[in-house]
């Protein structure tokens, strides 16, 4: 079983984290950039930062769009599912 806190861990260190035929989890750099107060409407600097970024594997796509074409319903997945599709 993977654990929250494995994948936390591991993308604190640095490293990628892949759960195959689900998708891979990385950190992205994001750059800073000028945004808007929403209540000012004044220009506000948003400083860089890291950022988690979930890839979606072969099987998550497939199975998300066999799900919205065949069934049309908000199904949740487990791993074991995923597997047992492709």
């Amino acid at each position: 079983m993977i654990r929250r806190t494995d994948i936390t861990d591991s993308l604190s260190e640095g490293s990628e984290v892949e759960i195959r035929g689900f998708g891979s989890f990385r950190i992205r750099q994001r750059n800073s950039r000028v945004g808007l107060n929403p209540k000012t409407g004044r220009k506000v600097f948003i400083p860089a930062k890291n950022g988690p970024y979930f890839r979606p594997g072969k099987s998550l796509k497939f199975a998300v769009n066999k799900t919205m074409e065949v069934n049309h319903d908000d199904r949740m997945f487990t791993l074991q599912d995923l597997t047992q599709i492709v």
